[in-house]
């Protein structure tokens, strides 16, 4: 699936992003690795920032599954929250949306 045809998630959690220079040199070195989570709708689940590493013309492999809103959240949530470098309020803010 291309990257220009899969959505970023209606609520974009990190508003602090470390720089995708890293992650775009290893997606090109090595391939994409782990598949970017989406639902049917297009929507990202999981996998923002190597959405935006590919760029609009990359080719992304994708898992699509079918949640409505809540679960597609608390799914994303559960990736979040594993991320040591969320800060407290990314956190709260996360929480609050729920």
């Amino acid at each position: 699936m291309k990257a220009k045809d899969i959505r970023p998630p209606a609520h974009a959690r990190r508003t602090v992003s470390a720089p995708l220079d890293d992650l775009t040199e290893s997606l090109r070195k090595y391939g994409q690795l782990q598949p970017i989570v989406i639902r049917k709708t297009g929507e990202v689940i999981i996998g923002e920032r190597r959405r935006r590493a590919l760029g609009r013309d990359g080719e992304a492999k994708v898992i699509v599954m079918d949640l409505d809103p809540t679960d597609a959240l608390q799914l994303r949530l559960s990736e979040e929250f594993s991320k040591t470098d969320m800060t407290a309020v990314e956190r709260a803010e996360a929480l609050a949306e729920r």
